[in-house]
């Protein structure tokens, strides 16, 4: 039930220089005082000017696997000894740390699994990395906190294995404590794991972990209850999917920490409480019809007015109840956000709630792109003024996409002779080998469409301006570079009203 999303990011500038046999890589703003030294050794030669390590760090305190306003640090590998300096926007900042091979195009993270750590200001550690099979390890003087997070992430999935057999045999009632068991089995393993660095550990640093622990397990058990409701609500496993839901989840208070600045700052905890807020109005309704419904904001909102009074962790819910939003529902978006922005108080999740607003609503202007096309050409968004530009967002591999681009290829066609608008795709393969062969296949788009490489894998600070975690998305900007809709009539499945839509505004 891993949450499928995307590392959005943008190129930051950096800085090469050599001294006693080993590279210094420094990426750093004029403004950032805060830091971590990440100094690299690889032991694996074939990785040295293959391979490049990629930080992915939360910005500004609004720490969550739903938001994508992080910054991005790219480090080519091209030396055997390396030293990277990880600027941080506060002094306990998490981050995720990936491995990208540039043979291979392709993302891993580092532990193979849940690679999230906790780096703080003033932070020196060396990472030895041996192989991609082998993995990593952390020497130097804050090696302690790294190798009990990355031993803690090795071991971060839940064991479902009974709970598959018990299903098998369909005795769902005893599946479902079964899972209760292993989420259990789980949180001690890797509160064990933690209690073997506490006395090496900050106490805040801690108890940050160990929030972190239990709210991934929790997370993962109300992702099963949520996948098992699909289909009939009367059927025995949605009945016991349901139970389970309701038995550990439907009344949930925070008892377990009395820390509420914890809650707040916490990677994971707002995100257990954010699923567990979505799936609350589906899973308990009583007058569902199979298959998901969308859940409105109205729903949403009435479950987190009634556990919350106020506060600032009630802000934080807000923001990634938007974040995660059906933007089909822009009636309701709209409505919610003005809510949530007048009663949030003066704080981050305030200012973020803010510049959604400012990005995301009908009308505002559109981000001001430059993106180049098979010949280098570059094109902005000037260039279509006095045009509805329509901009299909894909990858390589992406089967979405592959049945958009089928779906928009004759629409696109019918508005070839039409002056007032434009038909754009943006890919965001990093690999341009790989985009060129597709733009020949012209399987994901066609040559009625301009063509432009993003080239980031939604890296681009275009992309994080709108928060695209899924793919294909379609964006259309209005002829005056205004933006129109960010989720308009999906054409696959309503292929009229997606076209009225165009007609409307051109």
């Amino acid at each position: 039930m891993n949450a499928i999303y995307k590392f959005i990011s943008f190129c930051f500038v950096f800085f090469y220089c050599f001294f006693n046999c080993s590279s210094i890589a420094v990426a750093q703003k004029a403004d950032r005082k805060l830091f971590s030294v990440v100094d690299v050794i690889t032991d694996d030669t074939a990785m040295v000017h293959s391979d490049s390590l990629e930080f992915q760090m939360s910005k500004n305190g609004i720490n969550s696997i739903s938001t994508h306003n992080f910054d991005w640090y790219d480090f080519k590998i091209n030396a055997a000894k390396i030293r990277l300096v990880i600027p941080l926007t506060t002094a306990t900042n998490y981050g995720h740390i990936y491995l990208f091979s540039h043979k291979l195009q392709m993302f891993s993270e580092l532990n193979q699994n849940n690679n999230l750590f906790l780096f703080q200001d003033g932070d020196s550690v060396t990472l030895h990395l041996s192989n991609r099979e082998k993995g990593a390890f952390f020497t130097g003087k804050d090696a302690d906190k790294y190798n009990c997070m990355y031993a803690i992430g090795n071991n971060n999935e839940i064991n479902n294995d009974k709970f598959n057999a018990f299903t098998k045999k369909k005795n769902y009632e005893d599946a479902y404590k079964s899972l209760i068991s292993s989420r259990d089995s789980l949180y001690n393993l890797q509160t064990g794991i933690l209690n073997k660095y506490k006395n090496k550990l900050n106490p805040r640093v801690y108890n940050l972990v160990k929030i972190d622990c239990w709210a991934n397990c929790n997370y993962q058990i109300v992702g099963f209850c949520y996948a098992a409701f699909t289909g009939d609500p009367n059927d025995q496993f949605n009945a016991a999917a349901k139970a389970c839901f309701s038995n550990y989840y439907a009344n949930y208070k925070e008892t377990l920490f009395k820390d509420t600045t914890l809650m707040v700052e916490s990677y994971s905890y707002a995100d257990f409480l954010n699923t567990k807020n979505h799936v609350y109005p589906e899973i308990m309704s009583e007058i569902r019809n199979k298959g998901h419904r969308n859940v409105t904001f109205a729903e949403i909102d009435s479950v987190i007015n009634n556990h919350y009074q106020g506060g600032i962790l009630k802000d934080k819910l807000r923001l990634l109840a938007f974040l995660d939003l059906d933007w089909e529902k822009q009636g309701d978006f709209a409505n919610y956000l003005n809510i949530a922005i007048n009663e949030a108080g003066n704080n981050i999740f305030k200012q973020a709630l803010v510049e959604i607003k400012s990005k995301l609503t009908v009308g505002v202007n559109a981000f001001p792109f430059e993106m180049p096309d098979k010949t280098g050409k570059i094109y902005t968004l000037k260039d279509f003024k006095g045009k509805l530009l329509v901009i299909d967002f894909w990858f390589t591999g992406c089967h979405g996409c592959l049945e958009m681009a089928e779906t928009l290829k004759p629409i696109a066609a019918s508005y070839k002779s039409n002056p007032n608008i434009v038909f754009a795709s943006i890919s965001i393969d990093r690999n341009k080998s790989l985009w060129l062969k597709s733009l020949q296949s012209e399987r994901y788009c066609s040559e009625d469409e301009i063509n432009l490489m993003e080239g980031l894998y939604g890296n681009s600070a275009f992309i994080r301006h709108y928060n695209i975690n899924e793919y294909p998305t379609l964006l259309i900007i209005s002829k005056k570079g205004k933006v129109l809709s960010i989720a308009p009539p999906d054409p696959r499945s309503k292929s009229s009203l997606f076209e009225k839509f165009i007609n409307q505004n051109l």
